[in-house]
């Protein structure tokens, strides 16, 4: 895409941290990825974010006040610039699939729960499980997961019938796995229908974002099998900051009971067990 020069770049009013976009392509049918490089605020360096986090984007209309919450999907080494891939499915998506490079936004700093890599711990083997969009998420964990060394990684991955991110996740994943919905590519049928299909190891934790049916099977057949499970819930947050109560999930409680939790602010990353998925 072409853009405006840098003395064309607009300046966003308001707090957080500034951002520009430094690339905007489209890598599936209504699925963009955006590269921003954010700035500095008064000194104070963007908080490195962790797997599973998602980050408040800003934009540049006045009609618009509530942010994008977007999920990191990456990280540009040696420069601090985040990789965010994301559905234009709104009228606010779809104003950020159409920014330019050199565009600035406004960005809050990485917020909500992530993934808890302590739970590997003693295990062998790490599944990334995503459905869609879900996906994104997923290969900032295998990064991570990569990086720290200890475990083998691998993706399993489900999607309508483009397999964007797939090349990438290979780069960081021993295994990838591929189920389209119409069988244009890999396994026909979902992630999860995949993966009852391939082997099982001792040791193993499954990480997942997807759709909630996909998120309610997956934890379904681990409890069934004593694996546990990370689930990152892909809830519609208003206003990405816990205040709205718009993003509520409900959990397992004391004498089958159930507590309420947000999911902006207490996750979006829980513990697929305690999920209550019928309600």
């Amino acid at each position: 895409m072409s853009g405006p020069g840098a003395r064309d770049i607009l300046r966003p009013s308001g707090g957080g941290f500034l951002a520009e976009v430094l690339g905007n392509e489209r890598i599936a049918a209504d699925v963009y990825r955006i590269l921003l490089e954010i700035k500095e605020n008064n000194g104070i360096n963007y908080p490195e974010p962790a797997p599973g986090q998602f980050v408040n984007v800003y934009l540049n209309d006045a009609s618009r006040l509530l942010p994008r919450p977007i999920s990191v999907c990456d990280r540009s080494e040696g420069r601090p610039a985040l990789v965010f891939v994301f559905g234009a499915v709104g009228a606010g998506t779809r104003a950020l699939a159409a920014c330019a490079p050199g565009t600035a936004l406004r960005v809050g700093p990485p917020a909500g729960r992530g993934f808890d890599l302590g739970a590997l711990r003693g295990l062998s083997r790490a599944t990334l499980v995503g459905g869609g969009l879900g996906t994104a998420p997923l290969l900032f964990l295998a990064r991570a997961l990569r990086r720290a060394g200890g475990v083998r990684i691998r993706a399993v991955l489900g999607y309508e019938s483009e397999a964007f991110l797939a090349r990438e996740f290979e780069a960081h994943c021993d295994e990838v796995h591929i189920a389209t919905d119409d069988g244009s590519a890999g396994f026909h049928g979902t992630a999860v229908g995949l993966l009852k299909e391939l082997p099982l190891a001792g040791g193993e934790i499954f990480f997942a974002c997807g759709p909630a049916p996909m998120l309610r099977t997956l934890s379904r057949f681990a409890g069934g099998q004593g694996i546990p499970v990370q689930v990152s819930l892909e809830e519609r947050m208003g206003c990405g900051y816990g205040a709205c109560l718009g993003c509520v999930c409900k959990l397992a409680g004391e004498d089958a009971a159930f507590v309420n939790r947000r999911v902006c602010r207490d996750g979006p990353v829980f513990d697929g067990s305690e999920v209550i998925w019928d309600v």
